[in-house]
């Protein structure tokens, strides 16, 4: 399950995929240089950064970054398809990859505020029918906070097995299931999207609607994200942009581009963000469609 959403206030800059192809002297130019400038300077080197990742094949994407509500620069470059060479455009939806973990946490305060859940609770209050050799002595907390000690159910079975078959998040037990502790829940930190997953399953098991749909309800909606929505790749999809990697578990050729359609699960390998909603002081959109499609990172200006 590969959730994706965008809307975040502050001077933020927002990456969903890996820099693993721009080179680290590239970001400490554009934060050094931007410290201490005014508006149309910080546009002009932000301007520059970004064409010169262009240039050198590393990006494709949108950016507009706001500032009191007003634009200080927009640009969209590369193409949404480079099989059909579709231009990207200001209203081009991309994958937001796991920025949608913190829809989750916010899901997950608000059945806390509901009072129908408690950080403290453990996970096999929910999922009783999870293996304790999984769960066993995780809290809600633990999950939220990367500490549970699971790790990620993207493991080579899941790599090799039918994507199309990964639809709902019960589709995914039987590789949750094999996923193990890695150490003792609470004593250390380890990324985790198994921990995710069953933060989902608790969210269905007590709200009784489905993660998609409640997600879409319950924050989406409210928050006036009307553009931001779940989608499944393997159907027609009105104006989103493809996903390409150079980095193709199944062959070793990394000189060629791969569309991620036959990589990644179906269902959940798409959503949408608006630019432009609300009273959002910064936002910068991208897509790097070109660069390692299984990392993921969040870029601070």
């Amino acid at each position: 399950m590969q959730k994706w959403a965008l809307s975040l206030a502050g001077f933020m800059l927002i990456a969903f995929c890996s820099y693993s192809q721009i080179n680290l002297s590239d970001k400490k130019r554009l934060s050094t240089n931007t410290l201490s400038v005014n508006d149309s300077e910080l546009a002009r080197e932000i301007d520059i950064f970004i064409k010169d990742l262009v240039k050198q094949d590393k990006f494709s994407g949108v950016v507009i970054i706001l500032k009191n509500d007003s634009a200080i620069y927009r640009g969209v470059f590369g193409n949404a398809s480079k099989e059909f060479n579709v231009p990207n455009t200001f209203s081009t939806a991309f994958n937001l990859a796991s920025m949608t973990k913190m829809f989750t946490g916010i899901a997950i305060a608000q059945l806390v505020e509901q009072r129908k859940i408690s950080f403290t609770h453990l996970a096999t209050k929910y999922l009783p029918d999870l293996p304790d050799s999984l769960i066993k002595g995780i809290t809600i907390h633990h999950l939220l906070t990367h500490t549970s000690g699971l790790t990620s159910y993207w493991t080579n079975e899941f790599h090799e097995s039918n994507h199309s078959k990964y639809r709902t998040l019960q589709d995914y037990l039987p590789l949750l299931k094999k996923d193990k502790q890695q150490f003792i829940p609470g004593t250390k930190w380890a990324y985790s999207n198994t921990g995710f997953m069953l933060l989902g399953l608790i969210i269905e098991k007590i709200s009784g609607m489905n993660y998609f749909d409640y997600i879409k309800k319950n924050i989406f909606d409210k928050a006036g994200m009307s553009n931001a929505d779940f989608y499944e790749s393997d159907v027609p999809n009105t104006n989103v942009a493809f996903a390409y990697t150079k980095y193709n578990r199944y062959k070793n050729d990394t000189t060629r581009y791969s569309n991620t359609f036959f990589i990644a699960p179906v269902k959940g390998s798409r959503q949408v963000e608006h630019l432009h909603q609300g009273k959002i002081y910064f936002i910068l959109f991208i897509h790097y469609r070109i660069t390692n499609y299984y990392q993921k990172n969040l870029q601070i200006l």
